[in-house]
């Protein structure tokens, strides 16, 4: 049985922001060749990007097990235009695990299937989270800061991470 947790409607954003930094961070691994921690970090994208959307619509999210996709997730990725989400999003978590913790290495065409499926849910998100505020855009500008290109590159870090410079 899946864990499911309550949590306010109003923390979807800080999801988001998660599922835009991993995403980022994906592609700059990308460009370095770093394939395995590209496929983990666009599991992740994906992971808090479902959140976002399961928290804005019910106030609720599900533990994170990679090996299967709850029904709240499968709530916010199945149908209309969102064909192919859930299998999308299967397929990530079922990468994550060999990304993270088995000896055979993620190829560039893995890392790069990978980064074009979790750009495909963090923009499902950002248009769940854009319709439910009426379209203002504002709110969620369309690219970050980050020197990443392509669908779900998502808005400015959140602001804990402001100000912060790497290693």
């Amino acid at each position: 049985m899946t864990k499911i947790w309550d949590v306010p409607s109003h923390e979807h954003g800080g999801f988001f922001a998660m599922a835009q930094e991993y995403l980022g961070v994906a592609r700059i691994a990308v460009d370095a060749k770093a394939y395995d921690a590209a496929v983990s970090n666009c599991a992740d994208s994906a992971l808090n990007a479902v959140d976002a959307m399961t928290v804005l619509r019910a106030g609720k999210r599900s533990a994170r097990h990679p090996l299967g996709v709850s029904d709240l997730a499968r709530s916010v990725l199945a149908g209309g235009d969102r064909a192919g989400l859930l299998w999308q999003y299967r397929s990530l978590l079922g990468l994550k695990i060999p990304a993270e913790y088995e000896a055979t290495m993620m190829t560039a065409r893995q890392a790069s299937s990978a980064l074009r499926w979790a750009g495909r849910i963090v923009d499902a998100a950002r248009d769940e989270i854009e319709g439910k505020r009426g379209g203002r855009r504002p709110a969620l500008p369309r690219r970050c800061p980050c020197p990443a290109k392509g669908p779900g590159t998502g808005a400015a870090p959140s602001p804990a991470r402001r100000g912060r410079r790497p290693g």
